[in-house]
């Protein structure tokens, strides 16, 4: 949620763009913490992590040609609907998961069920064409 609500508040009100940029620093925190989940020691991985992001401002700042305005606001709009599709996603999972345990019909749940690929890209498609039209209306 944090990089869906970063990109919104980006794109949409510009002038609190230093909201995006908290959420982009509590972002970057979870992923030292996750790295460190998966065994990474964090007195590495936090240098190596503010190195690169500090990196990219300093390309965007000094060299327009690295990141266009169009390219980061279609970027952003990309972010914005993956957070909020992973946000998301889990809590459908569950639901469908407990209507299939609820079933009475077990042996035919595999049979009955919509696989979940179909409703993601479904989902997906639905998001990236309303964003889309709110994005290149404004």
């Amino acid at each position: 949620m944090f990089a869906a609500v970063g990109a919104i508040v980006y794109l949409f009100r510009p002038r609190y763009a230093w909201v995006g940029v908290m959420l982009g620093g509590g972002l970057a925190a979870m992923l030292i913490r996750m790295l460190g989940v998966l065994g990474a020691p964090s007195f590495l991985t936090a240098p190596l992590i503010a190195v690169g992001m500090a990196g990219i401002v300093w390309l965007a700042r000094a060299r327009p040609v690295f990141s266009p305005e169009t390219l980061r606001e279609e970027a952003l709009l990309i972010v914005c609907t993956f957070g909020l599709a992973v946000s998301v996603l889990p809590s459908v999972l569950d639901g469908w998961q407990a209507a299939a345990n609820l079933n009475i019909r077990a042996e035919n749940v595999a049979t009955q069920a919509i696989p979940t690929w179909t409703l993601s890209v479904v989902a997906m498609s639905t998001l990236l064409g309303a964003a889309y039209a709110l994005w290149s209306r404004r």
